[in-house]
C-alpha cells in the first residue's frame, strides 16, 4: 500500500474484517430447562395423526369449488 501510495498519489481506503468459523454445535441449554423439555416432550413431537373428533362440537369451512 505504502508503493501505490508513492506511486499514485491518491487516497486509499481499506477495511479489515475477522471472519470467524461457524460453530455447529448446539447451544447449551440449562440443565433446569432441560429437565422441563424432557419431561413434556411429548409437546415437542411432530402428530401422528389428526386430533380426535370432539363429536357435536366438530365444525368444518365449507369451500367454495375451484378456490
Amino acid at each position: 500500500m505504502e508503493k501505490i501510495l508513492k506511486k499514485v498519489h491518491h487516497g486509499l481506503a481499506t477495511q479489515f474484517n475477522v471472519i470467524h468459523a461457524i460453530d455447529s454445535t448446539p447451544p447449551l441449554i440449562h440443565p433446569k430447562m432441560q429437565q422441563v423439555l424432557d419431561c413434556h416432550q411429548w409437546v415437542f413431537d411432530k402428530p401422528k395423526e389428526l386430533p380426535p373428533s370432539t363429536g357435536e362440537n366438530d365444525h368444518s369451512i365449507p369451500l367454495l369449488q375451484g378456490t
